[in-house]
């Protein structure tokens, strides 16, 4: 009982993870002719998937793309409307759900109260979300930070504007054993847009900065049209924060260079631990990680893996362990369901919330009803 109520304590001081079947993750795109204002207007500034470019200073996140693919995941892209005719991508007509993950990238554009109220609500239902912000995703400083902000207030973050160049190491991580940090030493970007976390009390938003901006960086705070004052950066302003937001999770980057194709404006994929970097954060944010802690008894973790399917409402169990009892708990450590040898858990009944998954008292996995 010792060790349930250790997995308790441990678990409850970390996000709730789960896995998936189908993986699917939407980039939002903005339209043709609205970016690259510093560079004379060019598409490519936008930030295209599709776009597997590698000359010297491209653009293009084709090689990102292939990296999540060889993850397992499903990719999709929308854009905004074209300039002259430009507005925001009518998320009321999407279901949202079927995406695990949604990547507000080159978008520009303001987007209305309703479909603000839309994205929140899949967010808080368990879905996620990415937030990147350059000055060439619009056609001016402020456009793209703006269509941010129309997301961000609902979750006490403020989007910053384009400026400065610096990687981050080790040392700068706050929190350096975080699953999107995992095998990652340093990342770099180049013309960086940080995130403030202005309010830290948002109900049902739990936010955490994991790498702050170092101290010795400035950011360009996005405080009117066109380019914003620049200040010393605070305790406050991140290069990587995130945040659970009910049943769901949010993640802000702080740049687009860090996943262009090889030979990327200022950096690249390729670089540093850019890659690593990437994968780790989209796996994060569709509940890819598994939580999991050495066991008490001897009995390996590695003997065991778990995935959710929360659509279908199961829990499924690999292992080739023949013999296997366990439970699963909610919150206040209360015994809801028993199991033996069982690889199929049906949790559907369950009510919304968090529970725990607990295997022969020694290994826990973490699931969200959304």
């Amino acid at each position: 009982m010792k060790s349930v109520l250790y997995t308790l304590t441990f678990l409850l001081c970390c996000t709730a993870n789960f896995a998936q079947d189908a993986q699917k993750i939407l980039f939002i795109r903005g339209g043709d002719g609205t970016g690259g204002f510093l560079e004379g207007g060019a598409d490519h500034h936008l930030c295209n998937i599709d776009d597997y470019d590698t000359w010297n200073g491209n653009h293009g996140w084709g090689t990102l793309a292939d990296a999540l693919r060889d993850e397992g995941f499903e990719l999709t892209q929308m854009e905004e409307g074209p300039v002259g005719n430009s507005g925001p991508i009518d998320l009321l007509s999407l279901n949202l759900s079927d995406y695990d993950v949604i990547v507000m990238g080159s978008n520009n554009v303001p987007y209305p109260a309703d479909q603000v109220d839309a994205f929140e609500s899949y967010i808080k239902g368990g879905g996620a979300a990415l937030f990147i912000s350059d000055a060439n995703f619009g056609l001016d400083w402020d456009r793209a930070p703006t269509s941010d902000q129309s997301f961000l207030d609902r979750f006490g973050w403020v989007m910053n504007q384009d400026q400065g160049t610096y990687t981050v190491r080790t040392p700068d991580f706050s929190l350096p054993g975080h699953p999107i940090l995992e095998d990652v030493s340093a990342f770099m970007g180049e013309g960086v847009s940080p995130i403030t976390v202005a309010d830290y009390n948002v109900p049902e938003v739990t936010t955490t900065i994991i790498v702050p901006v170092p101290s010795d960086q400035f950011v360009q705070r996005n405080d009117r049209t066109g380019s914003g004052a620049t200040t010393p950066a605070t305790a406050d302003d991140a290069v990587l924060v995130v945040a659970t937001v009910g049943a769901g999770r949010i993640a802000g980057h702080f740049d687009r260079n860090t996943f262009f194709n090889l030979n990327g404006a200022g950096t690249d994929i390729t670089e540093h631990d850019n890659r690593q970097y990437a994968v780790n954060l989209f796996k994060w944010l569709a509940g890819s990680t598994l939580t999991a802690i050495e066991p008490a008894f001897g009995q390996s973790a590695k003997a065991f893996a778990f995935s959710y399917q929360w659509r279908q409402g199961t829990v499924r169990i690999k292992t080739e362990i023949r013999r296997f009892r366990g439970v699963i708990l909610d919150t206040s450590g209360r015994i809801l369901q028993r199991f033996e040898n069982e690889k199929e858990l049906q949790v559907g009944h369950l009510a919304k919330g968090f529970y725990i998954l607990n295997v022969n008292n020694c290994v826990t996995y973490s699931f969200v009803i959304p």
